[in-house]
């Protein structure tokens, strides 16, 4: 399953009209797409499947340690993430798909 490292929550939008579109910017490992380390934004995110974060695109991601800046800054930060996230519906769920087979996640 593909796993961030280094990661840090952005937003999508430009100010003052901005909504709201959190998505996840690291380093990535055990992903076939990509080389490991490879720096990535992923698609935004859905919400999340127990401690699994779920992206629109139906990714579903591990989080490693964030971003020494986001450490800093903001203690704890995959706890908080984790805890503001809404878990994902069964809409979203039948379109998660394993990175490896490509096939359905239930």
């Amino acid at each position: 399953m593909p796993r961030l490292e280094n990661w840090s929550v952005k937003t999508k939008g430009n100010f003052p009209f901005a909504v709201s579109m959190p998505y996840l910017n690291g380093d990535v490992y055990e992903d076939h797409r990509f080389k490991d380390g490879s720096n990535i934004s992923t698609s935004t995110i859905s919400g999340k499947l127990g401690d699994l974060i779920v992206t629109k695109s139906g990714t579903v991601y591990t989080l490693g340690n964030p971003s020494e800046f986001c450490e800093r800054n903001f203690p704890n930060a995959k706890e908080d993430l984790l805890r503001v996230l809404n878990p994902v519906s069964s809409p979203e769920k039948e379109r998660i798909v394993c990175p490896f087979c490509g096939q359905g996640v239930k």
